[in-house]
């Protein structure tokens, strides 16, 4: 069970904390109009139970199965209970949160959208996947060595009530690459959205870079986004159909990185791909962008980093902290939406305002 409340005794700009309580429910009825907040819960099977105790702020809500965003909700409220201890079994947030929980989990905008995502078994691509779901798509997995994660990923899609399949493939290997295109749709459906983010960041100085490391990189990164994309595109516009592809770039090329010419030199790559692919199939109305992510908190930063100089990097960024895939994922999902529909062949930096390393 969730509990939002305001503390006993906490008050809000000169108010008690009753009387804060009750602006809030009046502005959630009004947000909610023409049903309250708990009308229009109760009206929907997915959305969890709730009850409110009069005049103190408190409301408990209690999930039902398949209650879509809930573990992303958890992590979102786990942020803001230090300055209360609730009761076992519950977990306190402002009420204001519990209105954001609402909206959040009536997000269908990707609602029977067919979306792959590759390279989607653990970090930024894990969370794109499941975004997604959470905004009401299918989703297809890719990924190379880690089956378990994948899978994983895969069943907690399907928790939320969408459907998802786990699909291995080495795409940096053309055949493969066009043969999970062709798994994906069999086993959902034509696709609507593809996110290239399938990458390896092999680490070696410039003058010690082999060729076979180069090749290995360029062919991850940048080849198998061109032969996914190429194989999607192909498909779409034989079948007339609208898509968007959405290409993971990085945010090294522009901040300069040691050890990672060959990664920086095929990030830079996608750019000049996305934009070249976004000129040619924008009249068959697909629309194509990239995302540079900045140094986020996951694996990969780690394998030439120290933890210490992670947080670091952390603490100089204007936010005071390191991106979080999920930071990463709210941005790609929203490219995919209507939301997005005259954003075409654009490069959006998702690095906290943080380009100087």
């Amino acid at each position: 069970m969730i509990s939002g409340l305001f503390p006993t005794g906490r008050t809000m700009g000169g108010m008690p904390a009753s009387s804060a309580a009750a602006m809030h429910a009046s502005a959630v009825s009004t947000v909610m109009e023409p049903c309250s907040l708990s009308s229009r819960i109760q009206s929907n099977p997915r959305w969890p139970s709730i009850s409110t105790t009069g005049g103190d702020g408190k409301v408990h809500m209690t999930p039902k199965a398949g209650f879509p965003a809930y573990s992303r909700c958890l992590r979102m409220f786990s942020r803001m209970i230090g300055e209360y201890t609730p009761p076992s079994g519950h977990l306190a947030v402002p009420l204001r949160d519990v209105v954001h929980l609402a909206a959040m989990s009536s997000d269908q905008r990707c609602a029977g959208k067919i979306v792959l995502v590759t390279g989607a078994q653990r970090g930024i691509g894990r969370a794109i996947a499941v975004r997604f779901a959470e905004a009401g798509a299918d989703v297809a997995l890719n990924y190379l060595d880690d089956k378990a994660a994948a899978e994983s990923a895969a069943a907690a899609i399907i928790a939320l009530g969408r459907r998802a399949t786990a699909v291995h493939a080495d795409i940096a290997k053309p055949e493969e690459a066009r043969r999970l295109v062709g798994a994906a749709e069999r086993a959902l459906g034509p696709i609507d959205v593809l996110v290239n983010n399938a990458a390896i960041f092999p680490r070696a100085p410039f003058l010690e870079l082999t060729e076979d490391a180069w090749d290995a990189v360029l062919d991850t990164n940048l080849k198998a986004t061109f032969v996914c994309s190429q194989e999607a595109a192909r498909r779409m516009v034989a079948a007339g159909r609208p898509g968007t592809i959405i290409n993971i770039s990085s945010g090294a090329p522009y901040r300069g990185s040691m050890r990672a010419t060959a990664y920086m030199a095929s990030k830079l790559g996608i750019v000049g791909l996305t934009r070249g692919m976004a000129r040619e199939l924008g009249p068959h109305r697909i629309r194509v962008n990239a995302v540079a992510p900045g140094v986020t908190n996951t694996a990969m930063p780690r394998g030439g980093n120290t933890e210490d100089a992670l947080m670091a990097l952390g603490r100089a960024n204007p936010t005071g902290r390191l991106a979080e895939p999920e930071d990463i994922a709210d941005v790609v999902v929203f490219l995919a939406t209507d939301e997005a529909r005259y954003v075409v062949g654009q490069l959006v930096h998702v690095n906290g305002g943080d380009y100087h390393g």
